[in-house]
């Protein structure tokens, strides 16, 4: 038995230095610490830098990689994000045929289209971020010029109640946006044969996040987010 098989090259990333993300490696290192202790394994090398997941050209995830393939282990890191949110960069580090890849939050049992949805999800994920912040900015900015105030995160002019109808609005576009960033997958795994019992069993296999962040996926979540995404795509 090779005596290095046990061990892991790890890498960390966090997309700016900001103090939102003061504690994101030392978080990401805990999970994956947590994740070799539980499967009998350790961490011989560590790689970590603050960089965007839109950048593609990371020397430390480069050096990672290289490290990985020249000893012949497995690449791990917390969450396949972490590798960065750009599907052609993450299609690049997956179908690496010198490169073992290990997702803390799936497990050693992850198969390769279990990685792919993962790999999906980041970067729309992503995407749908980006636009429902600047709408959702947008919005603000607008209604609080309207009424003649001056605009800045935390206006109160939203605290009043004439506000309600639009957070209502915004309400039903969270639902849109929800829709669309999971619609698109659940899709694209219908036309491959799978039933909507079949795909969240899936999405709970791989421990991804149901829209309220709590509980599990079941098939009829599924399948109304699957009808709001044909109706959306539709109209």
């Amino acid at each position: 038995m090779n005596a290095e098989a046990s061990q892991l090259i790890a890498y960390t990333r966090r997309s700016q230095g900001k103090r939102g993300q003061k504690h994101s490696i030392a978080r990401q290192e805990e999970e994956i610490l947590s994740f070799a202790q539980r499967n009998g394994m350790k961490v011989k090398e560590w790689f970590s830098e603050t960089a965007s997941g839109m950048k593609d050209d990371r020397e430390q995830l480069a050096a990672a990689i290289s490290k990985a393939e020249k000893l012949g282990l497995p690449l791990v890191v917390s969450s396949v994000s972490r590798f960065g949110r750009k599907l052609s960069k993450l299609a690049e580090i997956i179908e690496n045929p010198n490169l073992t890849i290990i997702c803390a939050d799936i497990g050693m049992t992850a198969n390769f289209l279990q990685v792919c949805i993962m790999s999906i999800f980041a970067a729309e994920e992503r995407n749908l971020l980006s636009k429902r912040t600047k709408a959702g900015l947008m919005a603000a900015r607008n209604k609080a010029l309207a009424e003649g105030r001056e605009w800045k995160i935390g206006n109160p002019v939203w605290q009043r109640e004439d506000c309600l109808p639009e957070a209502w609005r915004v309400n039903r576009g969270k639902g849109r946006a929800t829709a669309l960033m999971y619609g698109s997958l659940i899709n694209r795994m219908k036309d491959l044969g799978y039933s909507y019992q079949a795909i969240s069993r899936e999405l709970n296999e791989i421990k991804y996040k149901t829209p309220s962040g709590n509980g599990r996926w079941y098939a009829k979540s599924v399948i109304n987010i699957h009808r709001r995404y044909i109706q959306e795509t539709q109209e």
